[in-house]
């Protein structure tokens, strides 16, 4: 009799990609930072299942790691196995559900009911019109091992709706496995989307308008290919304008959208004048749901699914992961309260600024210097804030002299090649022990804090980044008070022996 089931993993990230090979899996090993080595984390294969037409899932070794083939960008298709708890010979015993499992506890694959739905909700998000989200939704037996298309739509009773039902917005598919002897479980597959971009029907006539009136801006050229232009002309999302539906300017604080403007837009200008910024329609593939398994009689095991965008850079890891974020917010107190050796908070010291350092070495620091100065002018208000204007540009570092010539600068991108000396210097933990034991005040100096209240982009790291909600970026609390407290233990400890 089984008493309990559940998704393993309870939350996993697919990414988009054109082609119809799904990539294979990898783990990150040791970094190369030899003294002429490329300072990225090596990529190593690792055992990698795949799913037949007929559901049928094996598993090999691959010998080589493609994120690109001639049809694209392979996409990441993640597997959801299910697990139970039952109660045998008078023991509670857990383990992945499997076909002789079903059979002891008197249920067969059938009996299973598989519901997946996915939404994107970014254009109701911003209209507040139900008529622009876009949902999709499956229903299989347990024992429906074709792959199943995820066909998104708007509500059909909506009066205008942007995803028409003739004219579906293909947000990826979902496939069951059939149970084999060498692979018994029974497992769920995303298939991520493609990645495609959407817009409608009418939208050559809507660029050929803007071109005419001189608003197109740097949209000038821009076209979609006509399979993809299906949506709605009539939905509010199309032509959506905050500043004409007695709406907000989608400004600094407005809580649709944060950091602004991260739709395709025009700057247009209304017959009476009125500047406005109007979008143009566009949605895309990229969707977040849940993922159900139901038996009658129990509750139902549920996960998580994410789509994102690929990871352009998987040698390069960010110094926030993922991990970080949900660790900081389930196990932040033993952090606190932990016994933790030095030596273990010195190894999650190394990781983190080896993560800087390949996150820094990725980024054009000059163009994010920039960018950095351009939004500390916009935000800063000097009728409120305790700084100068002059204060706020010493915050970041010089932008170049534009009388300065290429011939007479250092590098092209100075401020790049000088921040990645830096970062690979400070990668190295004996570098920062010494720095540190020498000078404990160097954190907060270096090192910006959670909810730091300077809302201007300075020199502190993780510097030039901006975080999700437009502010500067900053650490986990736990990272944070980690970092603290392996500073604090560096000047209690014994110096190392010379």
């Amino acid at each position: 009799m089984l008493t309990k089931i559940w998704l393993e993993p309870p939350l996993a990230i697919a990414r988009v990609g054109g082609s119809p090979v799904p990539c294979v899996c990898f783990h990150w090993t040791v970094n190369d930072l030899a003294p002429a080595g490329s300072g990225r984390t090596l990529l190593m294969p690792a055992e990698t299942l795949r799913m037949d037409a007929d559901g049928v899932v094996s598993s090999f070794m691959p010998n080589e790691i493609l994120f690109r083939d001639a049809d694209g960008i392979r996409p990441a298709c993640p597997f959801f196995k299910l697990h139970a708890e039952w109660r045998e010979d008078g023991a509670v015993r857990r383990g992945p559900v499997t076909p002789a499992l079903l059979e002891r506890a008197g249920l067969t694959a059938a009996d299973l009911r598989w519901t997946v739905t996915v939404g994107n909700h970014k254009a109701s998000h911003f209209t507040l019109s139900p008529g622009d989200r876009i949902d999709a939704s499956v229903e299989l037996r347990g024992d429906e091992t074709a792959r199943t298309p995820l066909l998104g739509r708007s509500p059909g009773e909506a009066a205008d709706p942007l995803v028409e039902l003739d004219r579906p917005v293909p947000m990826g598919a979902v496939q069951l496995s059939r149970p084999t002897a060498d692979a018994p479980e029974v497992r769920l597959r995303f298939f991520a989307p493609a990645g495609a971009c959407y817009g409608p029907r009418d939208l050559s006539d809507r660029m050929a308008d803007a071109a005419a009136r001189g608003v197109i801006g740097e949209w000038d050229g821009f076209a979609l290919p006509p399979d993809r232009l299906i949506l709605n002309p009539q939905a509010g999302w199309v032509g959506f304008s905050p500043e004409l539906t007695g709406q907000p300017p989608l400004g600094p604080g407005d809580q649709r959208v944060n950091p602004t403007a991260l739709f395709a837009l025009l700057e247009d200008v209304t017959p009476e004048g009125l500047a406005i910024t109007r979008s143009l329609g566009l949605v895309d593939d990229v969707g977040d749901g849940v993922v159900r398994c139901e038996v009658e009689g129990l509750p139902p095991a549920i996960a998580r699914i994410v789509v994102g965008p690929p990871d352009f850079a998987p040698d390069r890891r960010h110094p926030v992961s993922l991990a970080d974020t949900l660790t900081d917010r389930e196990d932040r107190e033993a952090a606190r309260t932990g016994d933790v050796p030095l030596d273990d908070l010195g190894a999650m010291m190394r990781d983190i600024f080896e993560r800087a350092f390949e996150t820094s070495d990725l980024m054009n620091k000059d163009a994010q210097n920039d960018r950095s100065h351009r939004t500390n002018a916009f935000i800063f208000n000097p009728a409120s804030s305790p700084f100068t204007p002059e204060q706020v540009e010493a915050m970041l570092w010089p932008q170049p002299d534009p009388e300065r010539t290429a011939a007479h600068r250092a590098a092209p991108l100075e401020l790049s090649e000088a921040g990645r000396r830096k970062h690979r210097r400070q990668s190295a933990i004996e570098t920062l022990e010494d720095r540190l034991r020498e000078n404990p005040g160097l954190i907060d100096a270096w090192v910006r804090s959670p909810l730091d209240p300077n809302p201007f982009f300075d020199r502190r790291m993780p510097a030039l980044m901006r975080g999700s909600d437009g502010r500067p970026f900053h650490l986990t609390r736990r990272q944070w008070e980690l970092l603290h407290r392996w500073a604090r233990a560096l000047r209690t400890a014994a110096p190392p022996q010379t």
